[in-house]
C-alpha cells in the first residue's frame, strides 16, 4: 500500500466509522496452522435431506446485507427481511410489510403495514418498533450498512415511529419528496430485532468490564500516526508502519469485551494467503466500534454494536434462514427459520468455500454441489453441454460507456456529431463480436433489466445513409482523408484504456475501424499504467474529448440518470461530480426531477421512457455493455416447478422459496 493509499484508508477509520458487516468471534488456531484453503473431494460436500449445496469462492465479508460481494450478499438476504424485496426487474415487492407503501398527497408520509405473525430468530415478534428502528440505524453517524444506503437514510429520513395503535403499523415521515427511497432504502434495509440488538450492546459493555474507551481511542490514534508516518513512506517499510503489525495489540480489547472478531480466512488472496493489512485494517474499525458502544447513547451506540455482534450466539434478524454454524474457509450451515412468514420450502442451505473453481465446476457436474454462485468464464464453457446444468451469463449492475464532453469549444458540443457517433455504430453485433455473443450490449446506461425503461422504445438501429445526410446537413464536410471536418475542426477524438482490458481495447478498436468508415476518427491508445490519467480526466476541468468509463449502477434508475443531470455537472466547485461531459438539458432535468418526485410506478416509467428518446436525439454517451458474470446451477433446482435460469441480473433475489427436486 503506498503512503496516499494508506493515509486515505486510515483516515476513514479515525472517525471511528462503523464497519458495514457483522462479524463471528475467530476461532483459536493452533501455532503454524496453515492459512490456506483446504483441498476439497466429493467427501468435502455432505448435505441433509432438502437442503441446497452451494459453492463459494470466498467468505463472506460479513453477515449483513446490503453488501458488494455476491456471497456476502446472498447470506445477508437469507439472513435478514427487508421491508421489500427488489426483484429480478428492481421492483419492490412486499416481504416484510404487507403491501406497498400508502403515501401522502405531498409524498412525505408514508404508512407501512407488516406481516403478522413473524418472528425473529430470537423468537420475538417482528413488529414496526423494530422497523423503525433499522431506519433509525441506518440514519445514525453510526450507520453499520452500505454508505449509499446510510447517506439516503440520513439525507431523506425525517422520522420513523411504529403507529400508537398498532405494532404492525410503520409511519415513516420524509424531509422531501423523494421516490427512490422505496428501492435504496426500504427494499435494502434489514429488518433488525430492537431487543436482541440492546441485549447484544449490553452484553459487550457488561464483558468490557475495566477497559478505558478513553485508552483504546488514544490506541487508534497512535496506531494511525505510526503507520502513516514520515518513515513509512519508504520502499522498504520498517517494523511498525502496517496495520497488520498491531493485530496482537487490537485483538486485546476486542476478546476482553467479547465483541466479534473477524476471522483470518476472511481476508484470503485467491491462492488462500491471509492479506494481514486488510485483516489489520479490519480489526481496526472494529476497535472503533468498540469505543462507541462503550462511550454513546441511545441508537448511536447500537448502530455500532452492529458490525461487532457475534450473530451465530446472538442472531439479530428474522429473514427465512438462521446461521446454524460457521466454519471459517470451509462452510456455512443455515437452517430455515420456522417463523418466518411464508417458511422457506428449504429446510436448509450450505455454503462451501471452495477457491479452486474447477473443483467447484467439477462437484456441480457431479452432484455434490447444487450452485456455483460465481464461475469463470472457462469453467462456463465447459459445463455448457451438460443436460443436467444450467450455466448462462447474466448483465452486472456496472456499464462501460463513452461519454462526450459537449462543452463548448469541444469536438461533440455538436449534438448532430454526438447522434451521427451512435447512428454509425452497430452496438449489438460490435458487443458479441468481442466477447464472442456472451455480452450484454447496454442501450441505456440504467441497471440491467430495470423495470424504468421497460416502456422505452427500442434503441435505433444504426443508419449510416441518414446519419452522413445528417452532418452534410448540419455542415460536415468530407476531408481529403475521409474524416468529416467543419470550420476547421476535424471529427476526431481520442480515448485511453487502461491495462488490462483487453475486451475494452478490442471493442475500442473495432468500434474505430467502423467510425472511420463513416467519417469520424477514434484513436484508441492503450495506457501503460493504472488509472491516474484516467481519473484526471473525470476531475476538472476535464480535459478530454471523448473519455471511456466503467461505473456501477444502482438500485433505482435515479442515481444512474444523475449522470446527465446539469446540476451534477463537474466544476470548480463540484470537481467530482457524476457528470463529468458537462451535458446539460432543461428537458432531460425537468423528467429527472418530476420522476424522483413522483411515487406511482406507472407515472415514473413513463417518464423514463421519455428521458430515454430525449437520450438518444441529444446522446450524452455512447453505451457499450455491462460487465457479465456467470453462474452455474443444477437443473434439479426449481422455482414454481421449472428450473431456475442464471441468465437474470437477479435471478437469486427469491432464493428463499427454491425447492429441490428429488433425485
Amino acid at each position: 500500500m503506498t503512503g496516499g493509499a494508506r493515509f486515505v484508508a486510515i483516515s476513514l477509520v479515525v472517525a471511528l466509522a462503523a464497519s458495514a458487516c457483522l462479524g463471528l468471534d475467530e476461532p483459536p488456531r493452533s501455532p503454524g496452522a496453515p492459512s490456506g484453503p483446504p483441498v476439497l473431494t466429493a467427501s468435502a460436500f455432505p448435505r441433509r435431506p432438502n437442503q441446497l449445496v452451494v459453492a463459494v469462492a470466498r467468505d463472506p465479508d460479513g453477515f449483513l446485507a446490503p453488501a458488494t460481494d455476491e456471497t456476502t450478499e446472498l447470506v445477508g438476504d437469507l439472513l435478514y427481511d427487508p421491508l421489500y424485496r427488489l426483484d429480478r426487474t428492481l421492483s419492490p415487492v412486499p416481504s416484510a410489510a404487507v403491501a406497498l407503501p400508502r403515501v401522502s398527497a405531498d409524498g412525505l408520509t408514508w404508512s407501512i403495514d407488516l406481516r403478522p405473525g413473524a418472528k425473529f430468530h430470537d423468537g420475538s415478534a417482528v413488529s414496526a418498533d423494530d422497523a423503525a428502528l433499522s431506519l433509525q440505524l441506518a440514519a445514525s453517524p453510526s450507520c453499520p450498512f452500505l454508505r449509499d444506503l446510510c447517506d439516503a437514510a440520513a439525507t431523506y429520513l425525517a422520522s420513523a415511529a411504529a403507529d400508537a395503535a398498532a405494532a404492525t403499523r410503520l409511519t415513516v415521515t420524509l424531509r422531501q419528496p423523494w421516490a427512490p427511497f422505496l428501492a435504496q432504502v426500504l427494499g435494502r434495509l434489514p429488518l433488525l430485532s430492537r431487543a436482541a440488538l440492546t441485549s447484544a450492546a449490553d452484553a459487550i459493555t457488561a464483558d468490557a468490564g475495566r477497559l478505558d474507551p478513553s485508552a483504546l481511542r488514544s490506541r487508534i490514534e497512535r496506531i494511525t500516526q505510526e503507520t502513516n508516518a514520515e518513515r513509512c513512506l519508504v520502499a522498504s517499510v520498517p517494523s511498525g508502519c502496517h496495520l497488520a503489525d498491531y493485530a496482537d495489540e487490537l485483538l486485546a480489547p476486542l476478546r476482553a469485551a467479547g465483541a466479534a472478531i473477524p476471522p483470518p480466512e476472511r481476508f484470503a488472496t485467491v491462492d488462500g494467503a491471509i492479506d494481514d493489512e486488510a485483516r489489520g485494517g479490519s480489526l481496526l474499525r472494529s476497535v472503533g466500534s468498540l469505543v462507541t458502544v462503550l462511550t454513546a447513547q441511545g441508537i448511536d451506540r447500537l448502530a455500532a454494536a452492529v458490525p461487532i455482534v457475534d450473530v451465530v450466539r446472538r442472531p439479530l434478524g428474522g429473514g427465512p434462514f438462521r446461521l446454524e454454524g460457521y466454519t471459517p474457509g470451509g462452510r456455512l450451515d443455515l437452517r430455515a427459520h420456522a417463523g418466518h412468514v411464508p417458511r422457506a420450502k428449504l429446510a436448509g442451505i450450505a455454503l462451501t468455500i471452495v477457491r479452486d473453481p474447477s473443483v467447484a465446476a467439477t462437484a456441480l457436474r457431479a452432484g455434490d454441489v447444487d450452485w456455483v454462485l460465481e464461475l469463470d468464464a472457462e469453467r462456463a464453457t465447459s459445463l455448457g453441454s451438460d443436460p443436467l446444468v444450467r450455466v448462462a451469463p447474466r448483465p452486472l449492475p456496472t456499464v462501460a460507456s463513452i461519454v462526450f464532453n459537449v462543452r463548448e469549444g469541444h469536438v461533440y458540443a455538436d449534438p448532430v456529431a454526438r447522434r451521427a457517433f451512435t447512428a454509425c455504430l452497430d452496438r449489438d453485433s460490435l458487443v458479441d463480436a468481442v466477447t464472442g455473443g456472451v455480452g450484454a450490449a447496454a442501450a441505456f446506461e440504467i441497471a440491467p433489466s430495470s423495470w424504468a425503461f421497460s416502456g422505452a422504445a427500442p434503441a435505433a438501429r444504426p443508419d449510416r445513409v441518414a446519419m452522413e445526410q445528417l452532418l452534410q446537413d448540419s455542415g460536415w464536410t468530407r476531408d481529403s482523408d475521409g474524416v468529416h471536418v467543419r470550420d476547421g475542426t476535424r471529427l476526431s477524438t481520442r480515448v485511453f484504456v487502461r491495462p488490462g482490458r483487453d475486451d475494452l481495447l478490442a471493442f475500442g478498436r473495432q468500434a474505430a475501424d467502423r467510425l472511420r468508415s463513416c467519417g469520424i476518427e477514434l484513436v484508441v491508445q492503450q495506457l501503460d499504467e493504472a488509472g491516474e490519467l484516467l481519473l484526471q480526466q473525470l476531475r476538472w476541468p476535464n480535459d478530454f474529448q471523448t473519455v471511456l468509463v466503467s461505473r456501477p449502477l444502482g438500485v433505482d434508475p435515479d442515481s444512474d440518470v444523475a449522470a446527465f443531470e446539469s446540476a451534477r455537472a463537474t466544476s470548480a466547485e463540484r470537481p467530482a461530480d457524476a457528470n463529468p461531459g458537462g451535458y446539460r438539458s432543461s428537458v432531460v432535468d425537468d423528467l429527472i426531477t418530476r420522476a424522483r418526485t413522483t411515487t406511482q410506478m406507472p407515472s415514473r416509467m413513463a417518464l423514463y421512457a421519455r428521458l430515454a428518446g430525449q437520450l438518444a436525439l441529444d446522446p450524452p454517451s455512447f453505451p457499450i455493455w455491462y460487465e457479465v458474470a456467470f453462474a452455474g446451477i443444477s437443473r434439479g433446482v426449481t422455482r414454481g416447478g421449472e428450473a431456475v435460469d442464471p441468465s437474470s441480473p437477479r435471478y437469486a433475489w427469491d432464493a428463499w422459496s427454491w425447492e429441490l427436486e428429488e433425485g
